[in-house]
């Protein structure tokens, strides 16, 4: 007897450091979270444990239509950016938080985890996390770039300089700024946030045209600035640590991270109407209407080499591209994703999608699918 009494002492010490220790952990997240618990909660914490893991779990998300609205994931959850509100939604889909805007021209970047919300004509920006807006400038922002370590680039206009390009670092703290006499059009950054690259227009002689500045961060010269005259960049960025690829209303450029040209290609008669890129393609929709009847979509990989090339009569809702896989959104609903190959496009797989307004493609290869008041995982 007194043997059993001995075992249940110790049992009944144990038992009551863990109930308090749960009950110091639900103080804990009380305190941290209250301002965000409400109705939904419950609910939420239920799908949380119900959640397996994977971003194909969920069936939906929840979100506001608009044609002018931007989207982004960012870490398996949609981001919604239209000229009136911000929003950030959870894996479950539910909103997580808001904001109210009035912007004039939207531009939504991602930088890992995070997205860089701002206005192109007006003064506002914002860094926004899971759980809440992480930094708020009030700076005008022209242009911006992240990379998947959420590093990012903000390019504003600056004292004395037409404009600047300013890099942060993953905790949003400034470290880094290249500053322009001309006025920067477009800013890229290496996976890795060692280089960077910044597109400017400005004249210089009796030209007027881009400059491309090629840069180490931390060092004050410049690996190598190439003019190009003649040309409006519009964007550029980096598919990976050694290239970089620099799109203009005529041309596009493939360049090393050095500045070393390695090709280029153009497109005389025809309009650029759209882009796309992953790691391993650049994608661009070509033709001469702006509704995109009778254009085709090229497929070039980063050396300027031509890997493949599709028509269409009808033209392309959307399209989108990440890691080796690429979803086109046609006109009649279909959603077709193909694989990148270094000979082209292959294993065509299509999904319903009836009523879809856009795609986001994952590097994983599943999408995520836009419709008019709500937005479907498909492509598992």
């Amino acid at each position: 007897m007194k043997n059993i009494l001995k075992k249940i002492k110790p049992m009944r010490v144990l038992i009551y450091l863990a109930l308090f220790a749960a009950v110091l952990f639900a103080v804990v997240v009380f305190v941290a979270f209250r301002e965000e618990i409400n109705s939904g909660t419950v609910e939420r914490l239920r799908d949380f444990f119900r959640w397996g893991g994977d971003e194909e779990a969920y069936e939906t998300f929840r979100f506001d239509p608009g044609r002018q609205n931007r989207y982004e994931v960012a870490g398996g959850r949609l981001v919604l950016l239209s000229p009136e509100r911000f929003a950030f939604y959870d894996k479950t889909g539910y909103e997580k938080y808001s904001r109210s805007l009035a912007y004039k021209m939207p531009a939504l970047c991602r930088a890992g985890d995070k997205v860089i919300a701002y206005d192109r004509m007006e003064p506002g920006c914002l860094v926004a996390g899971e759980r809440s807006v992480l930094l708020e400038l009030p700076e005008r922002v022209t242009a911006a770039a992240g990379n998947d370590r959420g590093q990012f680039i903000l390019v504003t206009k600056e004292d004395n300089y037409r404009s600047a390009a300013r890099l942060y670092d993953k905790k949003n703290k400034p470290a880094y700024v290249w500053r322009s006499s001309r006025y920067i059009m477009a800013a890229g950054l290496s996976p890795l946030g060692t280089r960077m690259a910044v597109a400017a227009v400005g004249q210089g002689g009796d030209l007027i045209g881009a400059r491309v500045t090629f840069l180490e961060v931390g060092r004050e010269e410049p690996l190598r600035e190439i003019d190009l005259p003649d040309v409006l960049p519009l964007y550029i960025f980096y598919p990976d640590n050694s290239h970089v690829c620099i799109i203009t209303e005529s041309l596009v450029y493939f360049y090393t991270d050095k500045g070393d040209l390695l090709g280029e290609h153009g497109w005389d008669g025809e309009t650029l109407l759209r882009y796309a890129s992953s790691t391993e393609a650049l994608f661009l929709q070509l033709g001469r209407y702006a509704d995109g009847q009778y254009s085709r979509l090229a497929c070039l990989g980063y050396e300027g080499a031509v890997l493949d090339t599709m028509s269409f009569n009808e033209g392309l809702t959307d399209f989108s591209a990440a890691g080796k896989f690429i979803s086109l959104l046609e006109p009649d609903g279909r959603i077709t994703r193909y694989t990148i190959a270094p000979d082209g496009l292959k294993q065509p797989l299509r999904a319903g999608g009836e009523g879809a307004r856009g795609v986001l493609q994952q590097d994983k290869g599943s999408a995520l699918i836009l419709f008019q008041d709500y937005a479907v995982w498909d492509m598992t």
